[in-house]
């Protein structure tokens, strides 16, 4: 039987300064399991999921896989170099290494100095042909996917998961939308492409963890039609007794229906996590965010909090636009909306997007030493120049941002109205714990940055 060894990667700078978080963070790599499920049953696949193990002896465990047939590694952009190292650890023992993910997506070319071959796109419709020619020894360099239909989508293999605490679950792919920041479109196409509700009820009836997350990138799509798909499994967890408490990412709209949170709540929906990106209309219009600009945020924020369900709010710092106003506009919005858990990120230009290739022409991308300085593109670095501010005037207000959100009375008036809004004690009990988890995290690295001024 020949053997397949799956690699979910870590970086090192994430690994330096979220270790402890892990667990509470990091999700299952659904992308391994897909890929599991591809595989045919010939074959025994292994899982070397950096997540879960000690980074600094997981080079040392490499060795233990030295007898595998193929290598998978799968590779976000901030884990690319680790991706890169775990490479070219087995190709010099001349093991077969094929890559692919997102990043590789968009970066075939650099990949393949490290892989034998790469997958670019989603790997469903290639995935049994590059098996076949693994077996033969005849391993093409590249391997382009096309975008299928999501009826008859293998179900993951989760038997090869560690101990996750939530289950992962995706019911959608692409996006019709172009915001100048995002990726999604370049990897999963234009086309919203959704699964059958059957499935994806079959799907959460043999998962035994309680907790669940849709990774989708927008859960509830871009129409009316999309909305009545996901009420329609929502109504279908409760009829089928799908005990789950869930949460997901969506646009603004998910606050525009009042039917879909009615039983988004209903089923066991808990948090939606908004891409609210910034309250400046100048902002969003700069990176075509235009879906927001046609929405009121207070209203739609205050509807879903009606609804019992809690929001988690990102906004992005280091827009062209963002002057020390724009930012201080932001922190008073999230404070008198009552953003349940606020966040508060770098505006990145990861590969493949229309902003990437902007701050690029523009000379504006300074960490540019690559695939060496892909690590710091986690959203927690400011890796450009700013248009309007200085660097250290961005990174300043982006701790004030902190500052001013995450003290602990701020930390203990958000938990009291979650509770309120969701009248149940563990949800505003976990709004608490949540938040502490984000001062501390943030405060990490935030004062990591700071040192390195």
């Amino acid at each position: 039987m020949k053997k397949l060894l799956l690699v979910n990667p870590i970086s090192e700078e994430v690994n330096r300064n979220m270790r402890g978080f892990n667990k509470l963070i990091f999700n299952a790599p659904l992308a391994l399991g897909y890929i599991a499920a591809l595989t045919p049953s010939h074959w025994k696949i292994e899982v070397l999921d950096e997540q879960e193990i000690n980074f600094e002896n997981s080079i040392d465990r490499l060795s233990e896989y030295s007898n595998v047939d193929l290598v998978g590694i799968t590779a976000l952009t901030v884990t690319a170099p680790r991706a890169y190292e775990i490479a070219a650890f087995f190709k010099k023992r001349k093991i077969p290494v094929v890559m692919g993910g997102i990043h590789v997506s968009m970066m075939p070319d650099e990949a393949l100095n490290f892989a034998d071959c790469v997958v670019i796109g989603e790997p469903d419709s290639i995935w049994n042909d590059l098996i076949k020619d693994a077996e033969n020894g005849n391993l093409k360099k590249k391997y382009t996917g096309e975008y299928l239909p999501l009826g008859g989508l293998v179900k993951p293999r989760r038997d090869i998961f560690g101990d996750y605490k939530a289950a992962t679950v995706q019911t959608s792919r692409g996006c019709p939308m172009s915001c100048e920041f995002c990726s999604t479109v370049a990897f999963n196409g234009r086309v919203y492409r959704q699964r059958p509700v059957n499935d994806i009820l079959d799907e959460l009836e043999s998962i035994p963890q309680k907790m669940t997350y849709f990774i989708d990138d927008n859960l509830i799509g871009h129409n009316k039609k999309d909305e009545e798909r996901i009420i329609s499994l929502c109504k279908g967890m409760i009829e089928r007794k799908i005990n789950k408490m869930w949460w997901c990412q969506a646009t603004m709209s998910f606050g525009n229906n009042e039917e879909l949170l009615y039983y988004a709540r209903k089923s066991g929906c808990v948090c939606v996590l908004l891409g609210i990106e910034s309250i400046s209309e100048k902002v969003l219009r700069r990176m075509n965010k235009e879906l927001n600009l046609k929405l009121d945020y207070r209203e739609t924020i205050n509807r879903i909090h009606k609804s019992g369900i809690l929001v988690l709010g990102n906004i992005l710092v280091g827009n062209d636009d963002d002057t020390k106003e724009v930012i201080e506009e932001n922190i008073q919005f999230f404070k008198e909306v009552n953003i349940d858990a606020p966040g508060h990120v770098f505006v990145t230009p990861l590969p493949g997007t229309k902003f990437f290739e902007r701050l690029d022409a523009e000379n504006r991308i300074v960490n540019k030493n690559f695939p060496k300085d892909w690590k710091y593109y986690d959203l927690l670095h400011l890796v450009i120049k700013p248009n309007a501010l200085s660097q250290k005037e961005i990174i300043d207000l982006k701790l004030l941002f902190y500052n001013n959100l995450f003290s602990y009375r701020q930390i203990i008036i958000r938990a009291f109205k979650s509770l309120i809004y969701s009248k149940k004690l563990y949800i505003g009990i976990g709004a608490l714990l949540m938040n502490l988890w984000y001062r501390k995290f943030f405060h990490r690295y935030d004062s990591l940055i700071k040192e390195d001024e």
